[in-house]
């Protein structure tokens, strides 16, 4: 049985110091183009056969949540009202989890 190896995997506070990030040109055209008729979104259903060991997929989630932070991100105005990847809500839903520290969201002042 193949075992992860944990390595140098940034923290969550230091890899979201990237976020806001500006959409790209072709993610700004995928969000825009975005419509019933034609989605640009699509769901995934996996299906396994045999025993799945949840304690490493969890851990391998929680691994690839922490080295990749648009797995967690929305599109949003951030930047200049510019369309960015930021943080996405918190459970609670009135604030931003952004470096390490929680803005307010509703009142505008998130960014």
């Amino acid at each position: 049985m193949a075992t992860a190896v944990q390595s140098d995997v940034p923290s969550s506070r230091q890899s979201h110091r990237i976020l806001p990030l500006h959409l790209s040109a072709f993610e700004d055209y995928m969000v825009w183009d975005d419509r019933p008729e034609y989605p640009m979104t699509f769901v995934v259903q996996m299906e396994f056969d045999g025993q799945i060991d949840r304690r490493a997929m969890e851990e391998a989630l929680t691994l690839a949540l922490q080295r990749h932070p648009l797995l967690q991100a929305i599109v949003q105005p951030a930047k200049g009202r510019r369309d960015c990847w930021s943080m996405r809500r918190s459970e609670r839903g009135d604030r931003l989890e952004r470096s390490g520290r929680a803005h307010r969201v509703a009142d505008g002042r998130g960014d």
